[in-house]
């Protein structure tokens, strides 16, 4: 199980595109993995019951993947919400990767 952190403005097609390269190089089984998309675990329309329980919902699955869109003007880093699923990450001593497509790969690694 993987709890995804991204921008809501990246595009969907992008975020598939790097988890299925990030489940490749991982060995992971595609039929076995899943995915808990932060703003699909979130009622968007009532987000409080649910924010109450983020820390929660991050520890549970133990496991945190952010999706950057551009490593060095990343709409993600600027979303409160990725932040607060971040430290409730880090709070709970789950596992973090940090995924980006292959053009911002090779522009960071440049």
């Amino acid at each position: 199980n993987i709890f995804v952190s991204w921008a809501l403005s990246s595009t969907v097609v992008g975020l598939v595109t790097v988890l299925r390269k990030y489940m490749k190089d991982r060995n992971l089984d595609p039929a076995k993995q899943f995915f808990w998309i932060c703003d699909s675990c979130i009622r968007q329309n009532d987000a409080k019951a649910d924010v109450a329980r983020l820390g929660e919902m991050v520890q549970n699955v133990g496991n945190t993947v952010m999706y950057l869109d551009s490593w060095d003007r990343s709409k993600t880093l600027k979303r409160a919400w990725v932040v607060f699923e971040l430290f409730h990450t880090a709070d709970c001593g789950g596992d973090f990767d940090i995924v980006m497509d292959e053009y911002e790969r090779t522009r960071f690694i440049s």
